[in-house]
Parts: structure tokens; C-alpha cells; sequence
């Protein structure tokens, strides 16, 4: 047998070697692409749970959306009461400020006419015990002339 043969016999041999286990290799590729299958099929059925949960989640923000615009308009109406409550409260305090200035205005006016009356009763006063003192200087002065005249009549 010439060299060339004997390669092409042996390279032949290896192949046929190579070929006898082909059975096997397919039959773990089966088994591979049977598992591959399952993961396939455990991917997809989870992947119609995460589209079912998207879809709870949807109608989930669907009614915080609808939450959320009814705390809107509830503010919304907050604002509107304190506004209304802030200018009635302006109101009733512009009303009390204009009664407190009229009190104090009276208060004023009286304490005037008081200081009026005082200085026109110290006058008085002051008139009388003068007059007063007046009588008494004199009473003292005849009482010191007549204590005057007895000492020199002694």
C-alpha cells in the first residue's frame, strides 16, 4: 500500500471513529436542545407574568392618575378656602382696628378733658389756699403785732 493510501485509509479510520460517536453527541445535543425548549417555554410563561403584571401596574397608575387629579382639585378648593377665610378675617380685623381707633380716640378725648379738668380744679385749689393762706398770714401777723405789744407793754 503506497503512502498516499495508507493517510487516506487512516484519515478515513478517524473519521469513521469521529462518526461512531456522532450518535451520542446528537443525542446530548437533544438533550440540550430540549432544555433549551423548557427555558424557552419558563421564559415565555414568566414573560406573560411580567405582561400581566405591566398591565396591573397600567390600571394600578391608571387610578393613582385619577387619585392624584381629585387631591388636585381637593387643594385646589383648600386654596380657595383660605383665601375666602384670609380676606374675612381682613375684614373683621379692618372692622375691629376702626372700632379700637373710635375707642381710643374716645379715650383720648376724655383724658383731654380730664387734664382740662384738673388744671382747672388745681387753679381752684390753688386760688382757695391761697386765699386761705392769705387769712392766715394776716391772722399770724395781728397775733405777732399783739404778742409784740404785750412784750413791750411789760
Amino acid at each position: 500500500m503506497d503512502d498516499e493510501t495508507k493517510t487516506y485509509l487512516e484519515r478515513m479510520q478517524r473519521d469513521l471513529e469521529r462518526l461512531q460517536h456522532l450518535p451520542e453527541e446528537i443525542g446530548a445535543l437533544r438533550g440540550e436542545v430540549g432544555t433549551v425548549r423548557e427555558d424557552v417555554g419558563t421564559l415565555h410563561r414568566e414573560v406573560g407574568g411580567l405582561r400581566e403584571e405591566v398591565g396591573n401596574l397600567r390600571g394600578d397608575m391608571g387610578t393613582l392618575h385619577g387619585e392624584v387629579g381629585g387631591l388636585r382639585e381637593e387643594v385646589g378648593n383648600l386654596r380657595g378656602e383660605v383665601r375666602t377665610t384670609a380676606a374675612e378675617t381682613r375684614r373683621h380685623f379692618d372692622v375691629t382696628a376702626e372700632a379700637l381707633r373710635h375707642e381710643i380716640q374716645t379715650v383720648a378725648e376724655g383724658v383731654l378733658g380730664n387734664s382740662a379738668a384738673i388744671a382747672e380744679l388745681r387753679a381752684d385749689v390753688r386760688r382757695e389756699l391761697d386765699q386761705h393762706f392769705g387769712v392766715v398770714d394776716r391772722a399770724f401777723a395781728e397775733v405777732r403785732r399783739d404778742i409784740a405789744e404785750l412784750r413791750s407793754s411789760r
